[in-house]
């Protein structure tokens, strides 16, 4: 009986996975396209502009990104959490009351996060490092890509709840298509520094107006409709409890993460200068695109998350074998950044191979980062949003410490050997608390059957 059940749960792990790697697939094909269309457009910047031009691009739009990461309220996981399992048992009202909610939420984050955004310039200009006048007004431009990063998150949640992730696949391609093309146009017309960030904020709004049409234009097909709620107080009462816990969490958690890396652009900036922070962002860009591929494997795990029950093996089946294939492919990864890194570098000119020690020491963030993308989403079906939050306050406390040090001793190679330290602290933890979480499966109660 026992050989028959496990063949059984291998059976339904395995279908699950395949659909995983399916969609992984799909997302795939459009991050190699946006790949190399990003790779062409970086070299272009590169030669074009000096290092201190590279990072006074990089330095306008890690204000507004910093902020539409703090504004963006992680709504995809309502979606999700709440939405998958009401769809699979035809609950609509339940679907239709996490769209209002999520809906609704970004739309007050990406307002809000605007008027913020707007003001941060306005009365810490110098501070922001914006105190030059064409600066100033170029960092107002940036924060026109607020409003749309913190709605894109309910209308990719809405997106892949109902597994369109062809769809979200053809985002990327065409923010990168158009990016590259302004970009063109910048260099031939010889628009410089201003031409980029025109370039760069421009796909930008494409990018985010593509995925609004495209959510529209399926919830039309489902019969669902995009009815944003703004009493959100009320709303949140007639469904499960947990929701705000949920929201409040994972957006703390994903802001404290995603929020680091502009926020340490602008700290770096402060005591090294603009040419590091065009290092650092160069190497940050290069080890963000070698993980690409693990990135689409757990954008295309989640969805089947939220579908398994936590308490039964199926979902453990899953989270391993994601898990080693995540693994695999970053040991290929930090293969290829010590083997290929310094041939690719090369292109970029001589100006630029000050960054490549950045890089080498940054490549076992690979292992560490890879591994923790299927963990976090086992936390939240858990219904241990705070945990999830906790961990990433250590990780950022611990990212402050190790680069602390890097810049007291003026150290280059530092900033990767402390971004490396912060990650294997942070993947340590995750599994020390997911251990917890498997031990103590049995009596965690559902985030959709939590009667409020």
């Amino acid at each position: 009986m026992l050989g028959v059940g496990i063949s059984v749960v291998f059976s339904k792990t395995a279908s699950v996975f395949s659909n995983v790697l399916k969609n992984a697939g799909k997302l795939l094909l459009g991050t190699v396209c946006a790949g190399i269309l990003g790779l062409v457009y970086t070299l272009l910047a590169a030669r074009t502009l000096s290092p201190a031009g590279l990072g006074v691009v990089a330095l306008i739009f890690a204000w507004p990104r910093l902020i539409a990461t703090i504004g963006t309220c992680q709504s995809w996981q309502v979606i999700l959490h709440y939405g998958a399992i009401p769809l699979e048992q035809g609950d609509r009202k339940a679907v239709q009351r996490s769209f209002a909610f999520a809906f609704g939420l970004d739309l007050i984050a990406g307002l809000a996060g605007l008027l913020i955004g707007i003001f941060g310039i306005i009365f810490f200009s110098h501070a922001l490092g914006f105190e030059n006048s064409y600066l100033f007004y170029l960092a107002f431009f940036g924060c026109l890509i607020i409003p749309g990063r913190c709605l894109n998150n309910s209308m990719t949640g809405a997106l892949r709840l109902f597994d369109r992730m062809g769809m979200i696949a053809r985002e990327e391609p065409y923010i990168a298509l158009s990016r590259l093309l302004m970009a063109l146009l910048a260099w031939q017309m010889d628009w410089g520094v201003t031409g980029f960030v025109f370039a760069y904020g421009i796909s930008m709004l494409i990018g985010q107006f593509y995925l609004i049409y495209a959510c529209l234009k399926v919830l039309k097909e489902k019969g669902f409709k995009f009815a944003p709620s703004f009493r959100l107080l009320k709303l949140s009462k007639e469904m499960p409890k947990g929701v705000w816990e949920l929201v409040l969490s994972s957006n703390f958690a994903q802001s404290v993460y995603s929020g680091m890396i502009p926020a340490l652009s602008l700290v770096l900036g402060a005591f090294f200068g603009p040419a590091v922070v065009a290092f650092f962002t160069l190497a940050d860009s290069f080890i963000n695109a070698i993980g690409q591929p693990a990135d689409l494997l757990e954008r295309s795990y989640y969805p089947e998350l939220t579908r398994l029950d936590i308490r039964k093996s199926e979902l453990w089946f899953l989270l391993l074998k994601v898990e080693f294939l995540s693994a695999l492919l970053a040991v290929a990864g930090m293969g290829l950044v010590w083997i290929g890194g310094e041939p690719l570098f090369a292109f970029f000119g001589s100006d630029y191979v000050a960054a490549l020690p950045i890089l080498v020491f940054m490549a076992p963030t690979l292992l560490f980062w890879l591994s923790t993308m299927p963990l976090a989403g086992v936390l939240y079906s858990a219904g241990r949003s705070k945990s999830a939050a906790g961990i990433q306050l250590i990780y950022v406390i611990s990212m402050a410490f190790f680069m602390s040090i890097a810049i007291f001793y003026h150290s280059i190679s530092g900033i990767g050997i402390a971004y490396s330290m912060a990650n294997a602290v942070n993947i340590l933890v995750y599994l020390l608390i997911v251990a917890h979480v498997f031990h103590h499966r049995k009596g965690i109660i559902p985030l959709h059957e939590r009667i409020g």
